[in-house]
């Protein structure tokens, strides 16, 4: 099979599995910038596991600013999230009627699908004993099984297939989880793929399906000693780092060539 991209700025055709091998390459600088990408979005953000883990209130800020982050410009998800947070320790009290806290939601005036995503991820954390944390129940879910933890996530409303992988990712990236991963499949389920990611994907690592990919994935993983949830998570944010900041990048290799 031959794929026709355009590569290093000019057109080649390229057999794709030529084309896969030389980019491999590429990964282990995906890998570098996963880890820029906790550094400066998660941990800068005071998003440590152990913060999490002893923080409601900023679990929940966390998980919403994920999920609320989908298919539309960031300020106006910013705004909706301003909104919300105005009522985030009222979200996380059991002691509240939940119609008290939807009456409470529909006066903020954000849009429907919002109010449904909150409504339902109340009820879906209200079934936790004790005081609930929505990051130390993701943590556990990951722990048992990926897969478990994605098909949960998809059942709060609003919560498709890449945010659910997103939450999963950088729950991933905050605790540091280093499990094994058994099959190809329970990649897809922490590699969110944005436009960013399909871009760089496109140009690099052209496949006929997306499970050929995760294939490959699965393959250099094991190759290389890194089969855990841990190095994936690092290169699927490292892929969103390295084509958003790109001209950042770009700018940091001049320069530093230069001195």
């Amino acid at each position: 099979m031959e794929t026709l991209i355009l590569h290093k700025g000019n057109l080649r055709l390229m057999a794709q599995e030529t084309l896969l091998a030389y980019n491999e390459k590429l990964l282990p600088f995906f890998e570098e910038y996963g880890e820029r990408y906790r550094k400066v979005y998660l941990h800068n953000r005071d998003y440590t596991d152990e913060n999490l883990r002893e923080n409601p209130y900023l679990a929940l800020e966390f998980f919403l600013k994920h999920s609320f982050y989908r298919g539309r410009r960031q300020e106006l998800s910013d705004e909706i999230f301003s909104k919300v947070s105005r009522v985030l320790s009222d979200l996380e009290d059991k002691a509240k009627p939940i119609e008290e806290l939807k009456n409470h939601i529909e006066s903020l005036k954000i849009p429907k699908p919002d109010e449904e995503h909150i409504i339902s991820l109340i009820e879906y954390m209200r079934k936790f004993p004790g005081n609930y944390n929505i990051y130390n129940h993701i943590k556990g879910l990951i722990e048992e099984s990926i897969e478990k933890a994605y098909m949960e996530l998809r059942k709060i409303k609003q919560v498709g297939e890449k945010i659910a992988s997103f939450i999963l990712r950088d729950v991933i990236l905050v605790a540091g989880l280093e499990l094994k991963i058994e099959n190809p499949e329970c990649i897809k389920y922490i590699f969110p793929q944005d436009t960013h990611v399909k871009k760089v994907l496109e140009g690099y690592f052209p496949t006929d399906t997306e499970k050929f990919f995760y294939i490959y994935l699965f393959q250099y993983l094991n190759k290389n000693n890194k089969n855990n949830t841990l190095t994936v998570a690092k290169i699927a944010s490292g892929m969103w780092y390295a084509h958003f900041h790109a001209f950042d990048i770009l700018m940091e290799v001049v320069l530093y060539s230069h001195l």
